[in-house]
């Protein structure tokens, strides 16, 4: 036979939930999952004054035996109000990392006063996840996984919905456009005025870009990271046209370390992919 329990907290939310096993040795056996909530910890108190109430920091399950109790488990998740809100002076509370603990220290108690900013924990805890940065609005833009491998989020002009997400590459390394009137464009050089966007043709979306004879499309990045190869990939519909693919360093032609020629896709749409490899133009950063 199972038996649980609860207690709640001054809020009536759920503090902890327990359940009663008998093994087979006929010992009662109790496993506990504890809930912490962000406005229960001093360094998050702030959070009651914005109703944050029901942000959950921190999970921990103890097995108790007899007199002998266990933390089998334990994560936290670290928040911080020091975020860019929706204006300069806006405070916005946001979840920064998540760890779990390894095992490797007596204590499970993660001290959140000083592994909310840029600290870290030398022992005990594995970081799962780490939050770069974030958009006007708040929402998660770069961030790193339990790897350090980065991962980068794309979001419309406005920076409220998603349009494209990178795994393994930071903000410097990545670019998207499907030329679609909700993206910001603001990047993109284009030789053409004006600009002739065709709601006509289009592989996804609303509207593709047309090019005639002369034009141009550029975009100048800077990534952190020139010795490795970069992938550009992109839908092309031509007939006949002849396009290429130039890459320079430095905005100088003759330091070109990348040239390909566009092929014809006979009038319908077909992906082409290119490997660009900085690395071969023995430069550094």
């Amino acid at each position: 036979e199972s038996l649980a329990e609860y207690t709640y907290n001054s809020k009536g939310q759920v503090q902890t939930e327990t359940s009663y096993n008998t093994n087979s040795y006929g010992d009662e056996v109790s496993t506990t999952k504890s809930y912490k909530y962000g406005w229960e910890e001093t360094t998050y108190v702030d959070m009651l004054n914005h109703n944050l109430l029901t942000a959950i920091i921190e999970e921990k399950v103890v097995v108790t035996n007899g007199n002998t109790s266990t933390t089998t488990q334990c994560g936290v998740t670290t928040w911080r109000n020091d975020w860019m809100g929706n204006n300069s002076t806006a405070a916005c509370w946001a979840v920064g990392k998540a760890y779990v603990w390894d095992g490797t220290t007596a204590s499970s108690d993660f001290e959140y006063g000083s592994y909310s900013g840029s600290s870290e924990p030398t022992t005990g805890w594995v970081k799962l996840k780490d939050i770069i940065s974030r958009n006007s609005n708040g929402l998660e833009t770069e961030s790193t996984d339990v790897d350090q491998s980065p991962s980068t989020i794309i979001y419309d002009k406005n920076h409220h919905f998603s349009i494209a997400q990178f795994i393994n590459a930071d903000a410097s390394q990545i670019y998207y456009t499907g030329f679609e009137s909700y993206e910001d464009l603001s990047a993109l050089n284009i030789s053409s005025t004006p600009t002739n966007y065709d709601s006509t043709q289009a592989k996804t979306g609303q509207r593709s870009l047309k090019f005639s004879m002369g034009n141009t499309l550029s975009l100048y990045l800077s990534p952190n990271t020139i010795n490795q190869v970069y992938i550009l990939g992109v839908w092309v519909k031509n007939d006949g046209g002849t396009g290429y693919v130039d890459c320079y360093l430095q905005e100088d032609s003759s330091q070109g370390v990348y040239n390909s020629l566009i092929i014809n896709t006979r009038g319908v749409w077909k992906f082409q992919l290119f490997k660009i490899d900085f690395s071969a133009a023995n430069v550094t950063n």
